[in-house]
């Protein structure tokens, strides 16, 4: 039993490692991407014509290169990782499932297309909640920015209140969006593809 104890701490302390590199091996691949992108972004700023920062907002401009390129470090870190043990991990019960009994293996196979037919509704519905946040973030930006530059109008023409509305609506309309993300996230997402891993 000892000697079983030992075996056992030394796979769990191994596991550990493996973790723990396989974690900081995404993050620091994120990160590298990230920052390239913001550069390329950057590089990529300097050659636009005059007539785009003209017709684009300064905050929405920021966004772009600070909040988006996050997004995509947020997305390499996780759901990559995510992803690729999923797959791996199904793969390797797959083919002790189909030694064990092929016939349940070969069911299984059955609910493969309603899985995939319900990550492909969640996705849909995802990126076009995604999508909206991300509009509404750079709107947000665009009018903080745009409002800093500009206090000393508004306070000289006494605007105070018609901003803080105007910002109130777009704010709100972020949180509403938040919100049925968060909804769609903790209903449909987490609960239900733990129910199929399971």
């Amino acid at each position: 039993v000892i000697g079983l104890l030992c075996i056992l701490g030394i796979m769990y302390l191994l596991c550990s490692v493996i973790n723990y590199l396989n974690n900081y091996m995404y993050a620091k691949v994120s990160i590298e991407l990230s920052t390239l992108l913001r550069f390329d972004m950057f590089e990529k700023l300097q050659k636009l014509p005059i007539s785009y920062f003209q017709n684009e907002a300064d905050g929405r401009i920021v966004s772009k290169i600070t909040n988006d390129t996050d997004a995509v470090r947020n997305f390499f870190s996780t759901i990559i990782s995510i992803i690729i043990e999923g797959v791996f991990g199904f793969v390797i019960i797959y083919i002790y499932m189909y030694q064990l009994n092929p016939k349940f293996a070969i069911m299984v196979l059955f609910v493969m297309p309603l899985i995939i037919f319900w990550i492909y509704m969640y996705r849909v519905y995802t990126n076009r909640y995604s999508q909206k946040i991300r509009a509404l973030n750079s709107h947000i930006n665009a009018t903080i920015n745009e409002n800093i530059k500009g206090l000393r109008i508004i306070q000289a023409f006494n605007q105070e209140n018609f901003i803080l509305n105007e910002f109130d609506k777009i704010n709100h309309e972020y949180f509403v969006y938040r919100d049925k993300q968060l909804r769609l996230d903790i209903t449909v997402g987490g609960p239900v593809f733990g129910f199929f891993r399971r």
